[in-house]
């Protein structure tokens, strides 16, 4: 939680510096709601990954899967004008097509293949996290020409126009809020944590460190497990 709040505490007192010193420009409510819309998909797919998908995997498939990361833009990119004519515009779209599909498919083949080799309790929660979180990206494949121009519009007022102060002014603190709501309502779920208010009952304790120390002799005998628990205080971290 803290490593996605930290940027947006970034974002927002950048915005607030922006609306408070500066000037701004502020987006119609069409504009500001497909923003709204966006980020808010983005925040739900990270939780969804990273609360229900992501646990039950090892540290090699989740990094391989995060880079499927780019189906919306991609599919964006389909409905966007190519700056080749001719036989170019059909490879190049040809591509685009070909790349999105590669995405999807590793998506859907990946939960089906690896089914033994993962403790993901819900299979759908990998390609759906994906595809929500790859919407955080949609300022990077719009362009000015093509049937989606609207989106090139808001990217221009964001970016050019002054609006994006105002803009995440607000939706920042709407990520991190929805956010805390996502770890809230999935980490019980998924046994993360036994019940929801052990996320702050328990915040203290959370930054305790515990060694293990396994000790077995060579008679064949089983291994004993030892720990020792260090105070957050008392810990190299804290120092």
């Amino acid at each position: 939680f803290f490593a996605f709040a930290a940027p947006e505490i970034g974002t927002f007192i950048h915005s607030f510096r922006n609306v408070i010193m500066k000037t701004y420009a502020t987006p119609s409510v069409i504009e500001f709601a497909i923003v709204f819309m966006f980020e808010t998909l983005h925040v739900i797919g990270t939780g969804i990954l990273f609360f229900l998908a992501f646990p039950g995997m090892d540290s090699i498939r989740a990094l391989m899967a995060t880079n499927a990361v780019a189906i919306f833009p991609g599919l964006l990119k389909i409905f966007m004008k190519h700056d080749f004519e001719g036989m170019y515009k059909w490879i190049s779209l040809a591509m685009t097509i070909i790349s999105v599909i590669f995405q999807v498919s590793a998506l859907v083949v990946w939960p089906i293949a690896s089914r033994n080799q993962n403790d993901i309790d819900h299979n759908w929660a990998l390609p759906i996290g994906m595809f929500l979180t790859s919407f955080g990206w949609w300022e990077c494949f719009v362009e000015e020409k093509g049937h989606l121009r609207k989106l090139w519009d808001i990217k221009t007022k964001l970016t050019d126009g002054g609006a994006r102060g105002f803009t995440y002014f607000w939706i920042s603190l709407w990520k991190i809020t929805l956010f805390l709501g996502c770890m809230m309502l999935i980490a019980p779920v998924t046994n993360i944590v036994p019940y929801y208010t052990a996320l702050f009952s328990n915040f203290v304790e959370s930054f305790n460190t515990i060694e293990y120390i396994l000790e077995g002799g060579n008679t064949g005998g089983g291994f004993i497990a030892k720990f020792f628990e260090i105070s957050f205080w008392d810990s190299p971290g804290f120092v």
